[in-house]
This record gives structure tokens, sequence and C-alpha cells, in this order.
């Protein structure tokens, strides 16, 4: 059995000093394998360590992710690119956005506002319209948002049109002989 060892170890047995170099390459195998196993204890520990920083990176990336679609579906409704009321829409692009798909950030940056042209003065003579002394056109204008459903009602419309130009209201109101 001694040869079987002394062969394993790559030691002569014919050596005067076999015994002693066997013992002492026993004792190498001993230290070698020890210090191997503290090194992969040490690896699995660091390996864990990368994997929780790995985690929190992602959980990280996720969140700034949500906030960053969240941010631009707010920003679409606050500028009338959707409708304050329109859920659905709202939903889909910050599911599309936060799960990174950048098309989806260009079509709503792309996306018309539905009360476009509210900022410039409305100019109609001859609608019939009360107030259309002096180019008002207001109730015209309250009639192509309600028609075009970018507002729910006459009202609302009016609302819209107040909103973007309060000297025109003002105005309109005068017309009808009522306080602006």
């Amino acid at each position: 059995m001694s040869k079987l060892i002394f062969a394993a170890l790559a030691i002569s047995a014919a050596a005067e000093n076999a015994e002693a170099e066997a013992v002492k390459a026993i004792e190498k195998l001993k230290s070698d394998n020890e210090t191997v196993t503290a090194r992969a204890a040490e690896l699995e520990r660091v390996n864990g360590e990368l994997k929780q920083q790995v985690d929190a990176a992602a959980a990280e990336a996720k969140k700034t992710r949500k906030e960053r679609a969240e941010t631009l579906v707010k920003a679409a409704v606050a500028d009338g690119r959707i409708a304050p009321k329109d859920e659905e829409r709202q939903t889909k692009f910050r599911d599309k956005i936060e799960a990174g798909d950048s098309f989806a950030e260009e079509i709503l940056a792309g996306l018309p506002k539905l009360h476009e042209g509210l900022d410039k003065p409305v100019i109609l003579a001859g609608q019939g319209d009360r107030g259309t002394q002096g180019g008002h056109g207001i109730e015209t204008k309250a009639r192509e948002l309600v028609t075009a459903k970018q507002a729910e009602s006459f009202d609302q419309a009016l609302e819209l049109i107040a909103a973007s130009d309060p000297a025109l209201y003002s105005d309109y109101l005068k017309s009808l002989g009522t306080a602006g």
C-alpha cells in the first residue's frame, strides 16, 4: 500500500528518505487544500455581495424607468397630448416606457396637443355668433371643440378658450352684456 501512496505522491519508494518526503508532501497537500477551501469560501462571499449589488442596481434601474415613464406621461397630460381622463392611454404609454420601449417615448413626444391653436385669437366674422362684433367667433370655435371631442360640453369648450385667451373671452362676455 505504501508503494501506491509513494507513486501517487511521485516519490521513489527506493529513496532512503521516502517516508519523510511522503509525510512532507501530504502535509503540503493538506495546507494547499485548506488554502483552496478558504479561498473558495471567500469567493462565494464576494459572489454573494456582487449578486446583491446587481439586484440593487436592477431595482434602482427599474425604479428610475418607472419614475421616468410617470414623468413623461404626466407631462403629456399637462401639455394636452393625452386627455386627463384617458387613463387607458396613459397606462399603455407608462407601461411601454417603463419596459424600455424608446419607440413609445418617440410616439408620446410626437403626439399633437389636443387643444393646439387655442392660444391664438379666434377671428371669424359674420358667423352669426353672439360677440362676433370685433371678430370673436368664440361660439363657433367652442362648437368645433365639442364636435372634435376636445371638450365634453359647450361650457367646457368656452372654459378652454377662456384659459387660452382671457382677453378674447372678456370681450365675448362684454358683447353678451355680462360683466367680464
